[in-house]
């Protein structure tokens, strides 16, 4: 294998973007981990279960598939890929706030429901999971599409009001000061106006990652996440990050999300479990991001 890409491939620097907060002297990438979360659920509700992950909503529309005679306001962000259609024009979904207040419980959209709302909101920010029902076995739900607001890292909302030390930020930081704080918990959660809809997914080898959005299995530190619209999934990306010496590995390109934003920006599949949550949440380093260019593949 490692002949093969020295014979058919250059590498190729990737740089951030002049605006790129991250960057030092050497403009250097930045990267983070992800993982899938497993936790306890049930399909109905019922005792400590009343937390639910909710189903894409038949009115939530994705913008390239607008029908003809529906108005797109002239000042829509083009970034902005779903919405709803209202009085013949495209408006804003609901957002975390308004459909954590029931905005669409008409809908009837319960997939599963979780005990616990912080796991829930970490799903959403892994985009996948493994539940374990009360009922027996085991779920996997994936990402099925988002509500269209912009993603707001809430962590940065913390370390802003000196909650967390910006060193010592983490996920599992979040997740300890959401745990003792729960007076404080919806507003701060719903700064993050981004909502995830879920698919449950029945045909998958339990030694599989979830579904990324390159529409195959993640491989647990092999598969990266980029911003979807400057790389093409299937890409090989090799990675030197500082929050390992050791780190120095081909990936490849296989999922996106919301705060995966620029270039040279990445975010490293860790697998499943307790152990991958520790691994992938401590992540926030600066890294170096080499593209594998085809070498017949002229460079435009």
């Amino acid at each position: 294998i490692k002949a093969f890409f020295e014979s058919h491939f250059i590498p190729r620097p990737v740089r951030p973007s002049p605006e790129a907060s991250q960057e030092n002297a050497r403009r250097r990438g930045f990267v983070t981990g992800y993982y899938e979360p497993e936790v306890a659920g049930s399909r109905l509700k019922g005792g400590a279960f009343q937390v639910p992950l909710l189903k894409r909503p038949s009115d939530l529309i994705e913008v390239r598939d607008l029908p003809a005679d529906v108005k797109r306001p002239a000042n829509w962000d083009p970034q902005i890929r779903f919405g709803r259609v209202k009085d013949g024009e495209l408006t804003p979904y609901h957002d975390r706030r308004a459909i954590d207040s029931g905005a669409v419980s008409d809908q009837k959209l319960e997939l599963v429901y979780l005990d616990n709302a912080i796991d829930a909101f970490f799903i959403h920010i892994q985009g996948s999971a493994r539940i374990r029902l009360a009922e027996g076995g085991v779920m996997r739900v994936t990402y099925a599409a988002k509500s269209g607001h912009d993603y707001t890292a809430i962590g940065r909302i913390l370390i802003d009001r000196d909650e967390i030390a910006r060193e010592a930020m983490s996920m599992q930081a979040i997740r300890t000061w959401l745990q003792d704080n729960p007076d404080q918990m919806n507003e701060v959660l719903w700064h993050n106006q981004s909502y995830i809809f879920f698919n449950e997914v029945d045909n998958l080898d339990p030694d599989d990652g979830p579904i990324g959005a390159g529409k195959v299995p993640l491989s647990a530190g092999r598969s990266l996440a980029v911003d979807r619209t400057l790389h093409t999934f299937g890409t090989p990306i090799f990675v030197t990050s500082d929050h390992d010496a050791s780190f120095q590995r081909l990936m490849i390109a296989q999922d996106t999300g919301s705060a995966i934003v620029g270039p040279a920006r990445g975010d490293i599949y860790f697998g499943a479990g307790e152990k991958a949550e520790r691994a992938a949440g401590s992540i926030q380093h600066a890294a170096d991001f080499y593209v594998l260019w085809p070498k017949h593949v002229p460079v435009t």
